[in-house]
């Protein structure tokens, strides 16, 4: 959960470089923040305000950004790309993020993510390199 603390015109070029090392077939995922397009209105208000008074800088350009298209700049292709809402492994166990990960589909915009629930839930976003 680090790219929203990179300056937004540096996030390409994190991965480009992450593209590049991974192995074919390989899957790269991050935990990050919701995506401001994927929100109600007043959620999008309520992350914003958290960024602001948490002095988080590039927290609401990095929601702003799409996801999907900078995947794709990186290397990545389109239909590679993967979103899942899952639980926090050490707050709610195994059983709950197996579930997620297998048999659940969450949407983005639920009471099932983030600091928008109770529990602990939390948006991964990414893409498979293709097999060589």
């Amino acid at each position: 959960m680090f790219l929203h603390e990179v300056p937004p015109r540096g996030i390409p070029r994190v991965l480009r470089e992450a593209y590049r090392v991974l192995r074919p077939g390989g899957l790269l995922l991050h935990m990050e923040l919701l995506p401001a397009d994927q929100l109600s209105a007043y959620d999008s208000f309520y992350l914003d305000g958290d960024g602001y008074y948490n002095n988080e800088p590039y927290y609401r350009r990095f929601r702003a950004m799409n996801l999907l298209q900078l995947r794709e700049s990186a290397g990545f292709a389109p239909k590679d790309y993967v979103q899942r809402v899952v639980p926090l492994w050490t707050a709610l166990g195994a059983r709950p993020w197996q579930q997620a990960v297998t048999e659940l589909d969450y949407a983005v915009d639920s009471e099932h993510t983030g600091r928008l629930m109770s529990g602990v839930r939390w948006f991964c976003f990414g893409a498979w390199k293709q097999k060589a």
